[in-house]
């Protein structure tokens, strides 16, 4: 092994870690989080003497070559020289006179991070380093060291301390301290070449690109641009009784605490991200050297740890799996992990150092200041991460968890959520207990409570049922508009019973499908309700997608009958109509019926969009349909029907083949007047506008896309009963304008799976919400192991309760992959 040459004069090149702060900061110019360090909190029996603690810092500075640099931008690149400029003593400022001296001393210490951070960023020719000494009292005494992270790094930080600590006790007894052992920056710059030039170098940098390629699927890894101007933290204390468990169950395990605690850690990711594979940063001391081991400087090394993680892993076989991989790594740990991205040479694979990882500093942070306890705690860890983790023990044996994340991409709620649940995770698997079985929220029954409000009185009704019982209650009214065509109740009723009883003449009964290709117009409405009256199950089809895709999903479904308007093969809608007019108009008795009505009939089928790959037909029930009709007739209409206090006339401009259709002939089964429009006119704003300003629309029920141009137009100005936002979700910009607008107005959010609407939301406040559940509705947001997930943290919407489809029609994996057994609610429920 080859020696390299140590020359202590002249600019010096910087060492590949400096490298990689200096390119960071580069690229951030204005982030103050690449100033890193400590306070030293001072506290004993007796007086501290601030002088000799003045001049022990001033000292130790002057020692570390590194808290002297100064770096220059020169043609060939950046290079370093220590100053030789006289070191001054640290500032000294008294807060023993304030109401409250700790909370000064803090106030004062945030306000040195900001200022180091705005006096160091820049770089260039000027130092980098800060220590103030802040005197709380004559027995408490706090001194910062903070620097910018060319210079500084965790290992350098506990250096100086126990230097400065050496000092101190030296002054106040009178004796003289130790010779310093601090190595020269010029013998690690030395060293840094050595191992850039060596066959060491290319073993390790091989490795390391083998072990990512391929790159591993990171997830949704982006981030907002730019340094936040304002972070959230979340602080937790794991107590020293729960450490020394951690510790009696890693030594059980044959592994270190540390390598436990990053094993939990990785259950952690998984759980939240749902991944097998897990990987997040890790960062290593690398320091393998004398050279690097005695010299105060940046060289901490951050490189992605890569773990198998299992629902079914117990913490000690995770523990030994990552304390296997860390192995691996330090092996390797030379390599500079910011070379990885450029070296795989891939999109994506700069994630693979951000965003997720844990710094565990279990530095010994208690040291003896001439028999007055210093204890270090960290103030300044570096750029904040949305899952990056830090640890740090304390004094009295414990573990400081905490979690530093962006402002603009969190909320408290949200960073408290992510801590609390990775401390119940920590404390599941120290129990015993697998990775996929412990539930991260600590309040599981108020969350299950909170989102699934009970059923309504009353007991939900069928659609024929609801129709029968509104024609009867008024048969004059007008119940349904179309172009020129207006049809009482009792009109209507004649001919959805006609067509019915032709239906069940044709043999059509419970779970048989009839497939609708009809342009939109008060035949259609006739036959979605003749399919439910006869106890079957419609398939409606928009007559204006292409024929081909028409006859894949009639393909898909082979119903027992098409009814067309010559768009498909199928018995002509005119034939059904001739077939029925000398049948009766009276409402179908129940021996007329293949069996009597049941809430596990098929009501209808409606294919998903095909976004995911290839459309799944959604097998709707009989008991869905009276579920929603009867929340939202108990609650929409009812509150829409008592502020205007008459009756009301609801627009329908939603294709057919689409489930929110469903939501407007609710009005129509309510006893209000629908308009259904036809296709050309629901696609046009500006047609749309006259067509509710002529016919005096109270209920505009549309897609966020469409009210767009509505309100553009004047919707606002027509002040509608009710305003109903649904199918797509509601920008920000659109919520805030109906919001401010002053009228009566809903989200309503929910999947096909799930009959329209499992949601629904006032439309006020700063931005969008999808609400509360219906009615009966249960809501569960959950984990990758199902289990609920923490307040204020992301998770998986579960939707469980009455209105839940059967399943995915022909597609039995599918319905087991997505239809499950609820794993928090009533015994043999699905969800």
């Amino acid at each position: 092994m080859s020696t390299a040459s140590v020359s202590p004069h002249g600019p010096l090149d910087l060492t590949r870690a400096q490298t990689g702060i200096w390119n960071a900061q580069r690229l951030e110019p204005d982030s103050p989080y690449y100033v890193v360090g400590d306070v030293v909190e001072i506290s004993g029996g007796g007086p501290v003497d601030v002088d000799a603690l003045v001049e022990a810092v001033r000292a130790t500075t002057e020692e570390a070559e590194s808290l002297r640099l100064r770096v220059y931008d020169t043609p060939d690149g950046p290079r370093q020289q220590v100053s030789d400029e006289p070191v001054a003593a640290p500032e000294v400022v008294d807060v023993s006179g304030a109401a409250d001296p700790a909370a000064a001393a803090a106030a004062r210490v945030e306000a040195e991070r900001t200022r180091a951070a705005e006096a160091c960023r820049g770089m260039v020719d000027r130092p980098l380093y800060a220590r103030t000494v802040i005197r709380l009292s004559d027995r408490e005494v706090w001194y910062t060291q903070l620097g910018h992270h060319l210079v500084f790094d965790g290992y350098t930080a506990a250096m100086l301390a126990r230097r400065t600590a050496a000092r101190y006790t030296a002054l106040v007894r009178g004796t003289e301290p130790t010779p310093s052992t601090f190595g020269s920056l010029a013998a690690l710059v030395a060293a840094d070449r050595a191992y850039r030039d060596s066959d060491r170098a290319a073993e390790d940098r091989a490795y390391w690109v083998e072990r990512f390629t391929p790159l591993p699927d990171l997830g949704d890894t982006d981030a907002v641009a730019g340094p936040p101007e304002r972070t959230l933290t979340a602080r937790a204390v794991v107590t020293p009784e729960e450490t020394a468990r951690l510790r009696a169950f890693a030594d059980e395990a044959g592994v270190t605490w540390g390598e436990a605690l990053i094993a939990g850690y990785a259950a952690y990711l998984h759980r939240v991200l749902g991944r097998t594979d897990v990987v997040f940063a890790l960062p290593l001391m690398c320091r393998t050297g004398s050279a690097e081991l005695r010299t105060p400087a940046m060289a901490v090394n951050v490189l992605p740890l890569r773990v198998t993680v299992r629902a079914g892993d117990g913490l000690g076989e995770l523990s030994r799996r990552v304390a296997a991989a860390m192995k691996e790594m330090r092996d390797h740990q030379r390599y500079r992990g910011e070379d990885l991205p450029r070296d795989l040479g891939v999109p994506g694979a700069g994630a693979l150092l951000h965003g997720r990882g844990i710094n565990l500093k279990a530095f010994d942070l208690t040291l003896d200041f001439a028999g007055a306890a210093g204890v270090m705690r960290n103030v300044a860890g570096g750029p904040p991460e949305d899952m990056g983790l830090s640890v740090l023990p304390t004094r009295d044996g414990g573990l400081l968890l905490g979690f530093e994340v962006d402002a603009r991409t969190n909320d408290q709620a949200a960073v408290d959520g992510k801590l609390s649940g990775l401390r119940a995770l920590l404390a599941g698997l120290v129990d015993g207990l697998r990775v996929g079985q412990v539930a991260l929220a600590d309040d599981v029954a108020r969350l299950l409570a909170d989102w699934c409000p009970p059923a309504l009185p009353g007991t939900p009704v069928d659609v024929p049922t609801a129709f029968d019982a509104m024609v009867a209650a008024d048969p004059g009214h007008t119940a349904l508009v179309c172009g020129a065509e207006r049809l009482s109740a009792q009109d209507l009723a004649g001919r959805v019973h006609r067509v019915a009883r032709a239906l069940r003449a044709r043999g059509i009964g419970p779970d048989d499908i009839v497939a609708l290709a009809l342009p939109r117009s008060a035949d259609l409405v006739v036959a979605l309700l003749a399919v439910l009256d006869a106890g079957a199950a419609f398939q409606p089809l928009d007559v204006a997608h292409p024929a081909e895709r028409l006859r894949e999903l009639v393909d898909d479904t082979r119903p027992a009958l098409v009814l067309t308007d010559g768009t498909l093969d199928g018995l002509p809608w005119a034939a059904l109509l001739d077939e029925a007019a000398v049948l009766s108009a009276a409402p179908l008795r129940a021996d007329e019926l293949a069996a009597p009505r049941h809430p596990e009939h098929l009501a209808y089928v409606i294919h998903t969009s095909g976004s995911t790959g290839r459309p799944k037909g959604v097998l709707g029930r009989v008991g869905g349909l009276a579920a929603l009709l009867h929340h939202q007739w108990t609650t929409v209409v009812a509150e829409t029907e008592g502020a205007v206090g008459r009756r009301l006339r609801a627009a329908h401009t939603y294709s057919f083949a689409f489930d929110s259709a469903f939501e407007h002939l609710v009005w129509l089964l309510c006893g209000h007047e629908l308009h259904v429009y036809d296709a050309e006119t629901a696609r046009d704003a500006a047609a749309l506008l006259a067509a509710y300003a002529r016919d005096g629309i109270d209920i505009v029920d549309t897609t966020p896309s469409m009210a767009a141009p509505l309100i553009d137009g004047g919707l606002l100005d027509l002040r509608p009963a009710l305003l109903v936002l649904g199918g797509e979700a509601t920008p920000p910009a659109l919520w805030r304008r109906v919001a401010d607008a002053g009228i009566a107005a809903r989200n309503m959010y929910g999947p096909t799976e799930a009959t329209v609407t499992s949601t629904v939301g006032r439309v006020e406040g700063d931005g969008p919400t999808i609400g509360h559940p219906l009615a009966g509705t249960r809501i569960h947001l959950l984990d990758h192991a199902l289990q609920p997930v923490p307040h204020g943290t992301a998770g998986e919407l579960y939707l469980a309760g009455p209105q839940l489809a059967r399943g995915y029609l022909g597609r039995p994996a599918a319905s087991a992959e997505r239809f499950l057994r609820d794993p928090v609610g009533p015994p043999g429920q699905r969800r």
